[in-house]
């Protein structure tokens, strides 16, 4: 190796130390956090299951949030239990369900909530709830189990929760959230799953549902 290619390499390597020095330093959305998400991403490591149950959530909550002219609705397709396409837009965003901005909340979701079928188990920790939620210091976004009539679980605060099926077995647990035990990571087996978004009253922040479904 010639003098210029030693050169260019060792220009190469300081670069990729800058970059990554900067993004353990940066902290919060590009910090240490993130690292385990960008070598998942790198490597395949998500495992299919866990893309398509991140994928239903991402429709639930969005087409809540931001209405089912969200480019992030538009966007999201996900495969069923038959290898066939499924459209967020065109299977959970029907006219007949959205109020007059568009949106699909609260009692309206539950009754017209997205499905979706795992055919491996998915295990859920807190960097699922950060992918959609961002935590502040005060009311700190959690996981938690609740039966599936609820929603808004905590009225009057900006909470928000990523309820799992009360029914689940052997999840690992955590503080008491205003009356509330936290889930540090629950294995959703495989099976059929419900999901929709909703808040309560005040200044509650909409939650994201997944219930245990027969089909």
């Amino acid at each position: 190796m010639n003098v210029p290619e030693i050169v260019g390499v060792l220009i190469l390597v300081i670069i990729i130390v800058i970059v990554l020095s900067i993004i353990l330093l940066k902290g919060g959305s590009w910090g240490l956090d993130t690292i385990p998400t960008m070598i998942a991403q790198w490597f395949g490591t998500t495992s299919p299951e866990e893309k398509t149950l991140v994928k239903a959530v991402s429709c639930a909550y969005y087409r809540c949030i931001e209405g089912c002219g969200s480019g992030k609705v538009k966007q999201t397709n996900w495969e069923d239990e038959n290898g066939e396409k499924v459209s967020c837009l065109d299977s959970f965003c029907k006219d007949e369900w959205r109020d007059g901005e568009g949106k699909i909340c609260g009692d309206v979701a539950k009754e017209n909530p997205v499905k979706v079928y795992l055919d491996a188990p998915v295990t859920i920790t807190e960097e699922h709830w950060k992918i959609f939620f961002e935590g502040n210091i005060i009311y700190k976004p959690f996981i938690t189990q609740q039966p599936c009539e609820p929603y808004g679980l905590h009225a009057g605060t900006s909470t928000q929760a990523l309820v799992l099926p009360e029914e689940l077995k052997e999840c690992e647990t955590k503080f008491k959230d205003i009356g509330v035990s936290g889930v540090t990571s629950c294995e959703l087996p495989d099976g059929y799953y419900d999901i929709w978004s909703g808040k309560g009253s005040g200044w509650d922040n909409e939650d994201i549902i997944i219930c245990s479904s027969e089909q």
